[in-house]
């Protein structure tokens, strides 16, 4: 385990690597934090903070999934009883949910969602490596900013695309 903390090096930083320099050795554990030493006193702080900051937004986002699903769904309904002729209600009125419940209705949104899990999961892949590089280079703090500020374009995304 690597020290926030420790007497003989300096205090832990936004500029000092998430993993140590390899000076420390594995086969004196007496060089540890499990010794008597103990972390950085923000740390409880620090991680508070982390926590309670993946708490709401996983709220957040599980909260929209509900009535993001009705409304794609709505939207697919509507597409589906336009094209069929002729209607057996009106359609400038709410669709009852019942019949957006039809397989052809339903095989589409699942389509949706699978397309959107694979979608959002790439830009995970492609900046995971640059954001590591813009860590080591501009602070942990900078690539957090830069994170949350990727999960607000996809929260704003998510209210366009509805409009």
């Amino acid at each position: 385990m690597v020290a926030l903390y420790n007497d003989d090096a300096e205090q832990a930083s936004e500029t000092s690597p998430l993993v140590g320099d390899g000076s420390e050795s594995r086969d004196h554990p007496e060089s540890t934090t499990t010794q008597g030493h103990h972390p950085h006193p923000k740390f409880l702080r620090v991680a508070a903070l982390i926590l309670a900051s993946v708490f709401i937004i996983e709220t957040a986002s599980f909260m929209t999934k509900a009535p993001l699903m009705r409304l794609l769904e709505d939207v697919i309904c509507r597409s589906y009883y336009e094209s069929t002729s002729p209607p057996t209600f009106d359609l400038s009125l709410p669709i009852p949910e019942g019949e957006c419940k039809a397989p052809l209705i339903q095989g589409k949104l699942a389509m949706l969602q699978g397309w959107d899990t694979v979608i959002s999961c790439v830009p995970g892949l492609l900046l995971s490596v640059p954001y590591g590089v813009l860590a080591d280079k501009h602070g942990r703090k900078f690539v957090l900013i830069l994170a949350l500020g990727g999960v607000l374009l996809s929260l704003l995304w998510t209210l366009l695309v509805r409009e």
